[in-house]
């Protein structure tokens, strides 16, 4: 028996699980050392504003949650930079645990992006147009 689902309800029901998912957790992020194109053109080496990681515990112990990538992270003059850049800020899950326990939940199909991008605007403040 299939059920149909107001998206809106869902949504609803995606924030609640990722409330409670990590209720007693204090997610952290940083801008990771990297290299990168500055405003200049120039490549340096350093905290790159383009890019954010989200984790909880320790950067360098732990596992990573969910990375946010700005329309500046992506410096390619072909096709799939020009996509990337149209799609940011893009943000990745990168805690395959969560992402299982949320297609398990709400479907492979991916139904659940939309109420992640809802609660990750606002538990961060930060606006996201797409999730991969």
């Amino acid at each position: 028996m299939e059920y149909k689902i107001e998206e809106n309800r869902i949504n609803k029901l995606v924030f609640d699980f990722l409330e409670d998912y990590f209720k007693s957790d204090e997610i952290l992020y940083l801008h990771p050392f990297d290299q990168y194109i500055d405003d200049d053109g120039d490549e340096v080496e350093g905290e790159n504003p383009n890019v954010i990681d989200y984790y909880i515990g320790d950067y360098y112990d732990d596992d990573l949650l969910f990375r946010l990538y700005f329309k500046d992270y992506w410096t390619g003059t072909n096709a799939a930079g020009d996509k990337r850049r149209s799609e940011s800020p893009l943000l990745t899950i990168t805690d395959n645990n969560l992402e299982n326990s949320l297609d398990g939940m709400f479907s492979e199909q991916k139904v659940w992006e939309e109420g992640l991008k809802i609660w990750f605007t606002y538990k961060f403040d930060l606006k996201v147009n797409r999730v991969r």
